[in-house]
């Protein structure tokens, strides 16, 4: 009796068993499942939150879209969002694709097609990017329709590099090149401008900076100053035509442009050239006795050495770093400075009464 109720008692403690084991399986699988479940949501989500290093804009395309090859953005502001820092939007097929703000590194890539940026009242291109960011414009075409401000305004980056790209009818500057905060480096190569009530390229910097322009292999033509470089900035012109327009070369004092290079082609402008004149630094003086010396200043403005020489030795000459007096009468002498890489050359007359 007592072996049969220990048989049934054996039983009910393995019928327990299973079951407890069975709630356990059960519950396990229900938690795996849960998991899963999450696993799964967490992985659709994803690709809809990261960023891609390369995306696409079309002409037929949809800023709903993941930019993506097969279901690309409408336009440059559509896809900046999608498009990871250091990466790269580039042009499907030919379109109007808007205009856009930087504030990263990217690359803006347009060279195998039509890649307009048709703006009116506004900027194309604004670049406020932080000041180790690197920002590439490539074949695009900007039209600012006759009331457009500027075609690409540089507020800050490291570099912006212009390539390859055209701008026609801005009001403001094609290129305007305005830091602020950061000495920022532009590139502009194979570019053409045209055609346009406001500037070529303007670098009007604040703040204390001194951005660096090189202008290379560009022509600006039929606008109201090809190339203007305010104080603080320093421009490079190589194997570039600026023509047609009311002024070619405008140098503000305190800017500074290296325009040396013979391929250079400043020609059939109202003014060619305007550039704050270098100056005697120092007071020249207007009377000498005769047979008595007077000092003339040995540097220009901008610290260059110079040269003086007498238009009318019978009246005065000159001896080191004086003028002379020989005769009674006014007598004609001449200030001369050599051009250097970023500054013109000083030519200029002086006139000296002699006396008794």
């Amino acid at each position: 009796m007592r072996q049969e109720i220990s048989a049934c008692g054996v039983a009910s403690a393995g019928m327990t068993s299973r079951r407890t084991v069975g709630i356990a399986q059960r519950s396990l699988a229900t938690l795996l499942g849960a998991l899963l479940l999450i696993g799964s949501s967490v992985a659709l989500a994803s690709p809809a939150l990261a960023q891609a290093t390369r995306t696409w804009v079309s002409g037929v395309g949809d800023d709903a879209n993941p930019c993506s090859r097969t279901a690309p953005c409408k336009t440059f502001a559509g896809a900046i969002g999608k498009t990871a820092i250091g990466g790269e939007i580039n042009a499907l097929d030919s379109g109007g694709f808007g205009a856009v703000t930087i504030t990263k590194s990217i690359t803006i890539d347009a060279s195998s097609v039509h890649g307009g940026i048709l703006v009116s009242g506004t900027n194309g291109v604004v670049v406020n990017a932080g000041p180790t960011d690197d920002v590439i414009l490539r074949g695009l075409d900007f039209f600012g329709v006759g009331t457009g401000l500027d075609g690409v305004r540089v507020v800050s980056a490291r570099s912006v590099s212009i390539e390859d790209s055209t701008f026609a009818r801005f009001s403001g500057s094609a290129v305007n090149v305005i830091p602020s905060a950061v000495n920022t480096r532009v590139f502009i190569d194979n570019v053409q401008i045209r055609n346009m009530t406001g500037n070529g390229v303007s670098v009007a910097p604040s703040g204390g900076r001194t951005p660096k322009v090189v202008v290379n292999r560009t022509r600006i033509v039929n606008v109201s100053t090809a190339l203007k470089v305010g104080p603080g900035a320093t421009a490079y012109l190589y194997d570039s035509t600026l023509t047609g327009s009311a002024i070619g070369l405008d140098v503000l004092l305190g800017g500074l442009v290296n325009y040396g290079d013979p391929r250079n082609r400043i020609i059939e402008n109202g003014t060619n050239v305007v550039t704050p004149v270098q100056q005697v630094n120092g007071a020249v003086p207007t009377k000498v006795k005769v047979q008595t010396l007077a000092i003339l200043p040995q540097l220009t403005n901008k610290g260059q050495p110079v040269t003086w020489t007498s238009k009318r030795p019978g009246k005065c000459v000159i001896q080191g770093t004086r003028v002379k007096g020989i005769s009674l009468g006014i007598c004609t002498i001449h200030a001369a400075s050599p051009a250097t890489a970023t500054l013109l050359g000083l030519s200029q007359n002086y006139l000296v009464t002699v006396t008794k």
